[in-house]
């Protein structure tokens, strides 16, 4: 009789086990974002890293942070200007100091080389981290620290993005990688007109669009319009400062980054869309007007050794001759390069102001 009763209550005790182990597994549910598309039909593909795949979660945050007080972008990248500025700054390289214009945040997300002389291009994680340093004039673990003090409910923000509630550089990055991605100005009245619908430019724009993409103003090749972001994102040199040697450039540019003599005085072709609402223009802000643009490349420029061959195609004469209308139609196509749902879309605007 005991051992029947023993066995019972071992049996009984291993049961038990068994009904404690059914009640204590729990099922992981991973966390879960909204994924977010960035494509456009008859543009380059945009590479996106697999390691910051496009949320709306992480764009939201990236919004926030972008406007916030502790990294302040909006102090050189207004929303009205295509996220660029009125004014020109000075940067320190290679221990030569020059002044350099606010480049526009605009179609960042199919470019590669994010400065005017390319230097930086290790990814616009990585861009972002340093124009965090350089902006801010802090070390990075004082803008996390100002980041934390918020009364905004960052960490909230930060699980809602990334999974995580610790606010840190690395999903900060990620988080402005993502929300500067999304400023993509694809909508302009030029692109209409050359998506097919005819009324879109007036008839002088019409003008200075035939003299744009043919040699008379020989704008097409540096701006081109085959991958429909007016820009190769290549770096030449334009004819903005008279040199005989390549030493004498104040500012070398391309080479800081590619050492390369050659390249001292180049700058990149910047993208013209919303060009109308960046000035000032080049890579020291130099020219105040697109009509002083359009007469430096109708006057053919200044000598310089390694001046790009497209500025001087024909060596029968000096510059472009373009009279004064043809001047003013290029101008009045320039300005419909700009996209009005860029410069008036809620999505870029200041989170706080709401």
């Amino acid at each position: 009789m005991k051992k029947w009763t023993f066995s019972i209550i071992i049996i009984s005790l291993l049961f038990s086990c068994q009904v404690d182990n059914e009640i204590i597994e729990e099922t992981i549910v991973p966390h879960q974002t909204t994924p977010y598309d960035l494509s456009f039909d008859g543009y380059p593909i945009i590479d996106i890293p697999e390691n910051n795949p496009m949320t709306e979660e992480g764009i939201e945050l990236g919004r926030h942070l972008f406007y916030d007080p502790a990294i302040n972008c909006n102090a050189c990248h207004l929303h009205e200007k295509s996220f660029s500025s009125s004014n020109n700054i000075p940067i320190e390289i290679e221990g030569s100091n020059n002044i350099r214009n606010v480049m526009p945040l605009v179609n960042l997300a199919w470019v590669e080389e994010y400065s005017w002389g390319g230097r930086d291009n290790k990814g616009l994680e990585e861009k972002v981290h340093s124009s965090i340093i350089t902006s801010s004039q802090k070390i990075y673990s004082d803008v996390i620290s100002d980041l934390k003090a918020s009364h905004v409910d960052y960490a909230q923000m930060y699980f809602d993005a990334f999974g995580r509630e610790e606010i840190n550089e690395e999903s900060t990055n990620k988080a402005l990688a993502q929300f500067i991605r999304t400023m993509t100005a694809t909508n302009s009245r030029a692109q209409r007109y050359i998506d097919g619908d005819a009324s879109a430019l007036n008839s002088f724009e019409q003008f200075g669009f035939t003299l744009f993409f043919t040699e008379k103003g020989n704008c097409f090749h540096c701006h081109l319009n085959t991958n429909k972001l007016f820009t190769d994102n290549s770096f030449r040199n334009n004819g903005l400062d008279s040199v005989w040697n390549l030493s004498d450039f104040e500012d070398y540019g391309a080479y800081y980054q590619t050492g390369n003599d050659f390249d001292k005085g180049k700058f990149r072709s910047v993208t013209l869309l919303n060009i109308a609402q960046t000035a000032p223009y080049m890579h020291d802000g130099r020219f105040e007007t697109l009509e002083e643009v359009v007469e430096h490349y109708n006057s053919g420029g200044e000598f310089a050794p390694n001046k790009d061959n497209l500025i001087d195609e024909d060596p029968s004469q000096v510059g472009l001759g373009l009279s004064e209308q043809e001047k003013a139609a290029l101008v009045a196509f320039l300005g419909a390069l700009s996209d009005t749902s860029y410069l008036n879309n809620d999505a870029f605007a200041n989170p706080f102001l709401e």
